[in-house]
């Protein structure tokens, strides 16, 4: 699904990411842990396509992911980072719908992709390509760029658009819509609120971002991810500004999504017990160099914690799920 080979990432001369290789299978949690200043942020900006590494590639299913478009790639993974979005003045609801940019056209309008399952498509209609507008059998294009045709539409006149016989528009300055249209914009709406539904948000949805707290704010940005119906999400340090209960919801809901629609994920963090807790496996940066790669159970091991974080802390098993979870040790005066 995601492979990073040999990549090389420096700025201002100094080296960020040396020699970092490592390949995510579909369907998996992974997580990249490490102490500050090791390269974890940078890794991901590779990730997702906002820089090129300097030497060696990442590739996002077997292509280098600088020769994807910025919108098929926003059509394929989501970003979730510490502080996603700031208290400005849309509601939540509207947040929350800004995930489905990547798969709309200029007038706004749901389109699909590629071919690809995705979306909501009217019956008996078609893809035209990747970044086309669905659809109808009945339809002609008039040439890359021109607005689709049917044989019944007539013109009404030079510059005018052109109108079908049961087109009906919006009023003066509005686009026409077709029936599959308002098909499509309806299972928009429904995929809209079984995400706020799924993550609590139904109550919120009409107040604005500085009427809500931190871990609402965040709630919102996970639903925004989600209604971007990506293959993969990116995580960036996600809990940092969360208490306890909402790291937990915040993780918990990421996890569910992951079992029930094959997500895959790519989480930096910070606190080792939720990254054993919840990703499959884990990879170590220090200092810009992968030190270790494994299963919780391999990684979360007092010698490797001392060497790469300086402490050496106790390790317990969870008295639940047995997974490895660590204690600190502070030094005795």
């Amino acid at each position: 699904m995601i492979e990073a080979v040999d990549c090389f990432k420096g700025y201002d001369g100094t080296p960020v990411l040396q020699d970092v290789s490592f390949r995510v299978k579909p369907g998996e949690i992974y997580g990249i842990i490490g102490p500050n200043g090791s390269g974890k942020s940078t890794l991901l900006r590779l990730i997702s396509g906002v820089e090129r590494a300097d030497a060696g590639e990442v590739r996002i299913e077997g292509r280098p992911a600088e020769t994807y478009s910025r919108r098929r790639l926003a059509q394929l993974m989501a970003v979730l980072e510490q502080e996603a979005i700031p208290p400005v003045g849309f509601t939540v609801r509207q947040v929350v719908e800004m995930g489905r940019f990547p798969h709309q056209d200029w007038l706004g309008r749901e389109r699909r992709s590629g071919g690809e399952a995705r979306g909501w498509a009217a019956p008996g209609e078609k893809v035209g390509g990747e970044g086309q507008p669905l659809v109808t059998e009945g339809q002609k294009g008039g040439g890359e760029g021109q607005p689709l045709v049917t044989e019944g539409q007539k013109g009404g006149g030079e510059g005018q658009p052109l109108v079908t016989e049961g087109q009906k528009g919006g009023g003066e300055g509005q686009p026409l819509v077709t029936e599959g249209q308002k098909r499509l914009s309806g299972g928009v709406d429904r995929l809209l609120d079984q995400v706020m539904e799924r993550l609590g948000l139904m109550a919120l949805a009409d107040r604005t971002l500085d009427q809500v707290s931190g871990g609402e704010r965040q709630r919102t940005a996970l639903g925004k991810a989600m209604a971007q119906e990506p293959r993969v999400l990116l995580l960036d340090e996600p809990t940092t500004y969360l208490d306890i209960g909402y790291q937990l919801q915040m993780m918990d809901y990421v996890s569910r999504w992951n079992r029930e629609n094959g997500l895959t994920v790519v989480a930096v963090l910070h606190d080792l017990n939720l990254a054993a807790q919840y990703c499959h496996r884990l990879l170590v940066l220090h200092q810009g160099r992968i030190v270790a790669e494994g299963t919780p159970a391999e990684i979360i091991d007092p010698a490797l914690i001392g060497r790469v974080y300086g402490t050496v802390p106790a390790v317990v098993a969870h008295p639940v799920s047995g997974i490895p979870q660590i204690l600190l040790q502070p030094e005795e005066g």
